[in-house]
């Protein structure tokens, strides 16, 4: 939403002018539904008119036009919606009687010879029967003046629709048109008209992900007496809580954290350098200095004794400089870590809708891919691993350009502990 939708939203309602993207998640969450503008919501509440819904995502189709096909497939792709490919097995099926296919048989290509009387009945039949597919649309573009015509074909879907479980729809490729005669007609054979590639495909995208179970709900974490101690004595009395005790908690609460040493001076510096082995890293740690590599409290990949002993002369340099009295500091030595995938997850409280979790890439990719997954706490089961694979985090976790894959469940097991 940009700032004069939120100014109108909280004239308007005083309410729900929060983040977006959590509002979102908390439809989601109670099963709500969401559309973005007035084709989409006319397009599900079209998918709505026959009693037989969908039970998955992938959507099959049907048309007479090569070029319809490949315009389809492109759009669905770009939305996110699911048009696989038939199987070997479907596809050898479908081409026995209307000849090969261009692309991977979805949307099928029913032209042929063009003998739609013979190849269209064949293909819905494929289609109906194919066992990955779970919705069946024909497409057309309403001009009774080729030899696609609706009033010559429709009569096919709805045979198909009597001879199948499946939900059946005629599609436009224009959102809102239609003619009124079909819709009467094919309703009464339980199939449904829709419009627009994204908008009509969507549309059963969308009843499809609603009709699926709802998740279950995790069981509450088990906390520590020393976790919840330390949580609730942070409670209200620390605006910041520097790195080594936030990283405590962390532990307390099952989450793996790098190993580190603290230290007063640089005798116990040297010495915890010298126990977790180099390189290491410096820091400075401190409540109320919570971004510290600005200040140049924070120094990496240090080789050796002479190039800590030189970070640590700059950092007291600096703290001694200091324009504000700070709360207590410590140096913090830790073990350098490289050749790590880094990724962010974090904790904020929205204003209207509570706690939620975000993650995403992390690192200066942050900012390059500008995208978070986010889920209002708590978690329910399946929601880390759907989190991921919301971001381009999926692909950077699996084996790339030789590569090896990264511990996703590790990565799971943090999400869930964080929240």
């Amino acid at each position: 939403q940009n700032q004069r939708t939120r100014n109108a939203i909280s004239g308007h309602t005083g309410g729900l002018a929060g983040e977006s993207r959590v509002f979102s998640q908390v439809l989601k969450r109670h099963r709500a539904i969401e559309v973005s503008d007035l084709d989409e919501l006319t397009e599900f509440l079209a998918c709505c008119q026959i009693s037989r819904w969908p039970t998955g995502n992938n959507i099959g189709l049907i048309t007479g036009s090569g070029g319809q096909a490949e315009l389809i497939l492109d759009l669905a792709s770009a939305a996110g919606l699911s048009v696989p490919p038939l199987s070997k097995s479907d596809r050898d099926k479908a081409e026995r009687v209307i000849g090969p296919l261009p692309g991977d048989g979805n949307p099928l290509d029913a032209w042929g010879d063009g003998n739609f009387n013979v190849n269209m009945p064949h293909g819905l039949g494929v289609l109906a029967g194919a066992s990955d597919i779970d919705a069946v649309v024909m497409v057309s573009d309403t001009n009774d003046n080729s030899p696609m015509a609706p009033s010559q074909y429709t009569s096919y879907l709805a045979d198909i629709a009597g001879a199948t479980t499946k939900p059946c729809y005629l599609m436009s490729t224009r959102p809102g048109l239609f003619r009124k005669e079909f819709a009467d007609s094919l309703r009464e054979s339980g199939v449904a008209v829709i419009g627009g590639t994204r908008q009509g495909l969507g549309a059963i995208d969308r009843l499809a992900r609603w009709s699926r179970p709802r998740p279950m709900a995790r069981p509450a974490p088990d906390k520590t007496g020393r976790l919840a101690a330390m949580i609730e004595h942070a409670n209200g009395k620390r605006q910041s809580i520097n790195e080594v005790d936030t990283k405590t908690l962390l532990r307390a609460a099952n989450l793996p954290v790098i190993g580190e040493r603290t230290a007063e001076n640089m005798d116990e510096v040297r010495q915890a350098a010298i126990e977790l082995g180099y390189p290491v890293v410096l820091k400075v740690a401190s409540d109320d200095i919570p971004h510290k590599s600005g200040l140049g409290l924070v120094a990496t990949d240090l080789a050796d004794e002479v190039a800590l002993s030189a970070a640590f002369e700059r950092m007291s340099e600096t703290l001694s400089n200091m324009p504000q009295p700070v709360a207590e500091t410590v140096f913090v030595v830790q073990r350098m870590v490289e050749n790590g995938l880094e990724l962010f997850v974090g904790v904020n409280r929205d204003p209207d809708f509570g706690l939620v979790l975000a993650f995403g890439v992390g690192g200066i990719l942050v900012e390059v891919f500008d995208e978070v997954a986010l889920r209002p706490l708590p978690l329910r089961k399946g929601d880390a691993e759907a989190m991921i694979e919301e971001t381009w985090a999926r692909i950077l976790l699996d084996a790339v350009r030789g590569a090896p894959a990264r511990d996703k469940e590790a990565l799971w097991r943090c999400l869930y502990a964080l929240a």
